[in-house]
């Protein structure tokens, strides 16, 4: 674990833990102010009968509790920023890397968030102090030692003891533990979503078999907690019997040694003090056991996300300037994420900036893997994906998405304006912004809208309707000068004036020297396309210029009339048509 991801983040702390660790040393030093105060009291004060030596003793306590309660106030305070400073400087690279790994994958969650949160919490809970004060025990029990020997071989005992039951503890309850919190995740991954998909799920009549399903996982995970909560529970009343126990076998032995003249009052009542101070360290590990267990999987979890490749910038990647659009596709092989399916099977195909190319073929074919290979989303197993003759990981990809438009089939707009989400959340330059709405035919869409392009479209989009989020969709896509743009499905949910203004869309992109990569199934924009390309089972089955192709698989048919071939269909099938997006 020495090559941890978080490693180096927490070293830039050390000077904070250190600080943790003087103050620590200084308030477990201070613990000693009360045993030492019985002492004196019932040693110097009750026998001497002495006034001035009580209040002597009595301000120094005073004293020394004063700086010992200022100690323990800033330790907790520099304890809470340090685990404040850590999430802030976490936390966004834990979203970074969410984002780029969730990118082209099924897996998105926001769960690395929560990883690091959970981090924090330890960072910042009483497990830490119980860490920096458990390092004192033997200290204490030297003490008791000193006081009497036999005190401190019943202290010694008792702490051996509870250390037992916190081994023993974690030998049992971690697997337990580990499995129910696995199962609280899927379960709560599984919650989420059916949140999201709440409209079919009510429309349909599944939210019974939905919630028999949830519960069925959550039950699951119920019955793992049940048993670690148990035997962490038992654990810790064990451990309190012992502490209890250990008390009276303390106050028995010492009363033993008192009438026997061979022990004061005051070592008993500072040795019950010290044996408390010294067994709370380990009593309030076994109490925390599990949310140490939970911030443990969560540092791990956090240590593979961020120590994946996956999303991630190539260290050698370097702004090569703006992309003139030349693309090319070179045997490209993309598995299925689980199994052995093949989803793209050698596709090679290459255009020239300011080239058009339509895709088309059945469901399953593979359409929507292609676009989402072409724009960087997935990474192929092999086979190349090449711009301007350099590979995609070659290009710095924050750079390169500034000149690449994408439209997928799920448009996925972000909370925020209608401004915001075609300004791809920048602040946006007036100009570029009037320009991709004038493009995407949004004008007058955004008009009718009560703020214009300052009116908040809500989660997703939700008050817009499906035309309006893919005119602003399409627009974003456009947002800029973009030398690239890969648009799946863009006519989906559109009218016929949509379907025109993405036609004028299209004509101007390639009046532009726009490279561009339309997946379709509608004959009017198959019409504008210079290449075609057919796909059927993850395999190119033709590829060409449009006039051979259509010559070769019949011919075209005109916009919104049936199409003899299967690879087109007519526009209200395409339109009622949906494709799933990892096929």
């Amino acid at each position: 674990m020495t090559d941890h991801p978080l490693h180096p983040l927490l070293a830039r702390q050390r000077a904070a833990f250190v600080s943790l660790a003087f103050t620590s040393v200084a308030t477990n030093l201070l613990a000693l102010t009360l045993p030492l105060y019985m002492l004196g009291v019932f040693a110097n004060v009750l026998t001497s009968r002495s006034a001035d030596t009580l209040a002597m003793l009595t301000v120094g306590a005073v004293l020394a509790l004063l700086l010992q309660g200022a100690l323990e106030a800033m330790r907790a305070r520099l304890l809470a920023r340090t685990g404040i400073t850590i999430d802030a400087q976490l936390a966004p690279s834990v979203l970074d890397a969410t984002l780029r790994h969730a990118a082209g994958s099924a897996g998105r969650s926001a769960q690395p968030l929560r990883d690091a949160a959970e981090v924090r919490a330890l960072l910042t809970g009483p497990a830490v102090f119980d860490l920096f004060d458990a390092p004192f025990v033997p200290l204490y029990l030297l003490v008791i030692f000193l006081l009497h020997p036999l005190l401190g071989m019943v202290a010694l005992i008792g702490a051996l003891v509870l250390v037992a039951i916190a081994l023993l503890n974690e030998r049992i309850a971690r697997k337990p533990i580990a499995e129910a919190l696995d199962a609280s995740r899927r379960a709560q991954a599984r919650g989420d979503e059916f949140a999201r998909h709440a409209d079919a799920i009510a429309a349909m009549g599944m939210i019974p078999a939905a919630l028999r399903r949830w519960q069925s996982m959550h039950a699951h995970a119920l019955a793992r907690l049940a048993r670690g909560t148990d035997i962490t529970a038992t654990s810790r009343s064990l451990a309190r019997f012992v502490r209890m126990l250990l008390q009276v076998a303390l106050y028995g032995v010492g009363a033993w040694l008192y009438l026997d003249n061979r022990l004061m009052v005051g070592a008993i009542v500072a040795a019950s003090v010290l044996t408390t101070r010294a067994l709370a360290p380990l009593e309030g590990m076994i109490a925390s056991w599990r949310n140490s267990v939970a911030a443990w999987q969560a540092y791990r979890r956090l240590g593979a996300l961020l120590g994946s490749t996956r999303g991630r910038p190539d260290t050698a990647s370097t702004r090569l300037g703006i992309p003139r659009g030349r693309l090319d596709l070179d045997q490209v092989i993309v598995p299925a994420p689980q199994g052995n399916r093949i989803l793209l099977r050698g596709i090679s195909f290459g255009l020239e900036p300011g080239e058009c190319l339509g895709i088309v073929g059945p469901s399953g074919a593979g359409k929507t893997t292609l676009a989402r290979t072409i724009v960087g989303l997935i990474e192929p197993r092999a086979g190349k994906v090449r711009l301007d003759g350099f590979e995609l990981a070659a290009w710095d990809r924050d750079a390169l998405g500034r000149h690449v438009g994408y439209l997928p089939q799920d448009v996925q707009l972000l909370h925020g304006t209608v401004h915001e989400n075609i300004a791809r959340l920048e602040t946006g330059d007036a100009e570029a912004l009037s320009r991709a709405a004038e493009l995407a035919g949004l004008r007058e869409l955004v008009a009718a809208l009560p703020r214009g392009f300052d009116t908040p479209i809500g989660e997703d989009g939700e008050q817009l309707s499906a035309g309006q989020r893919q005119h602003v969709g399409l627009a974003r896509a456009l947002y800029g000068e973009p030398r690239l743009v890969v648009l799946d499905e863009p006519d989906a949910h559109l009218d016929g004036a949509g379907e025109a203004a993405l036609a004028r869309a299209i004509g101007a992109l390639r009046r532009m020297g726009v490279t561009l990569v339309i997946v379709t199934h509608r004959p009017a924009l198959l019409q504008q396309a210079d290449k075609l390309l057919v796909l059927r089972n993850g395999s190119v089955e033709r590829y060409g210029p449009r006039a051979q192709l259509i010559g070769a698989i019949g011919t075209m048919p005109p916009a919104r009339a049936p199409s003899p071939t299967p690879a087109i269909t007519t526009p209200r099938a395409a339109h009622a048509a949906t494709e799933e997006p990892s096929r």
